[in-house]
């Protein structure tokens, strides 16, 4: 049976951290699905809402999309989550500017997925060091999709550092 947590919200703003030490856990897929679907209430602009996610538990990818983000502890999570976006109808509606829009929607959708990683006790690092076309290579990803600013490391602990 699943643990659940609940968190209130200026709890989980305090004590939501990065965490780049994971313990060897394997953590409930179950949980990663609910925050990524936390993700999906954030403002779009026009209601266009073009964000996706992968994830990745396989561990031969993992340890490629660690050498793409010049990171040795990517490749000790047990899940990867990457975020694209496809801007085309964002830019369709809202010309140039779209492209921005997306961004900043993509940044708000993070923000709502580490609050529920948070709130489900377990650790995360976003990180947006990488090289996007390696990233995009190892998970076959169209080139028109941006790699929007993210990548999310998941285990179920980790040391804090603070």
């Amino acid at each position: 049976m699943r643990k659940k947590y609940k968190m209130d919200l200026d709890k989980a703003l305090k004590e939501r951290h990065s965490v780049k030490k994971f313990n060897s856990k394997k953590p409930d897929w179950r949980d990663i699905i609910e925050a990524i679907d936390a993700a999906r209430f954030a403002p779009t602009a026009g209601g266009n809402y073009t964000l996706k996610f992968i994830l990745i538990d396989n561990s031969e990818t993992i340890s490629n999309i660690a050498e793409a983000c010049q990171q040795p502890f990517v490749g000790t999570a047990q899940y990867l989550v990457v975020a694209c976006s496809d801007p085309t109808r964002t830019t369709n509606a809202y010309g140039k500017q779209g492209e921005a829009y997306v961004r900043q929607q993509a940044g708000a959708a993070m923000q709502n997925f580490l609050l529920k990683i948070e709130e489900s006790g377990l650790a995360t690092c976003w990180v947006g060091y990488f090289s996007e076309d390696l990233v995009k290579r190892a998970l076959h990803i169209r080139e028109k999709l941006l790699l929007t600013l993210t990548e999310f490391f998941i285990s179920t602990g980790g040391i804090r550092r603070r």
